[in-house]
């Protein structure tokens, strides 16, 4: 599963933050998602649904873990 996720978070990422090291940003993200994030994030992919996956992707961002694991101001470069 965290393959998966793993794979639809990396165009996300590469999208809302391009040039920010993508393999730091996946496994942050990955980290700081629940469970049911991860789980979602599979199954939209595995529907083709991945237009779903911005909102959960951008609320893993949001979570103070992910802003810690994101050190030198990636995080304002996904999010702004």
């Amino acid at each position: 599963m965290l393959d998966v996720a793993g794979s639809a978070v990396a165009p996300i990422l590469a999208r809302k933050a391009p040039g920010v090291p993508t393999d730091i940003a996946v496994a942050c993200t990955l980290d700081y998602a629940s469970q049911g994030q991860l789980q979602a994030l599979a199954e939209n992919s595995a529907l083709g649904q991945t237009e779903l996956n911005d909102d959960i992707v951008t609320d893993i961002l949001f979570t103070q873990g992910t802003r810690e694991c994101m050190s030198d101001n990636l995080i304002d470069r996904v999010l702004f």
